[in-house]
């Protein structure tokens, strides 16, 4: 144990000083944590929502098909058919292409995070 007042206080300073690294080094990984957190929560939801127009897409290519053969194709050509499924194409191309848009909109909106600023004097 120090007995001197100065060896007293050169402790609790040292000591005081490992703390705030520790403090520092806890607060750096709570944004990692919370960074992953919002990066996971983003990709999940962008996810659902690509999911789901795909599956919606894909339902009503299905259903579309159904009705055009049955009432449509026999009176058409073949080259009127490729040109339907050009153009279903090209909407879904152009679709994706926008919900790919949002999805960076929203990783921009999120990043870069504010970071903790220590004091200078750490």
């Amino acid at each position: 144990m120090p007995t001197d007042e100065a060896e007293v206080i050169r402790a609790l300073e040292v000591r005081v000083s490992d703390m705030e690294w520790q403090l520092r080094a806890y607060h750096e990984q709570l944004e990692n944590a919370l960074e992953h957190n919002n990066n996971l929560q983003l990709n999940a939801t962008w996810g659902i929502v690509r999911g789901t127009s795909m599956l919606a897409f894909i339902i009503a290519l299905w259903s579309l098909n159904k009705l055009w053969i049955t009432y449509v194709t026999p009176e058409s050509t073949w080259i009127v058919n490729i040109l339907i499924f050009v153009a279903a194409g090209f909407i879904w191309y152009h679709y994706a292409g926008y919900v790919e848009r949002g999805h960076k909109a929203d990783e921009k909106k999120l990043w870069p995070w504010p970071k903790w600023d220590a004091p200078a004097d750490l």
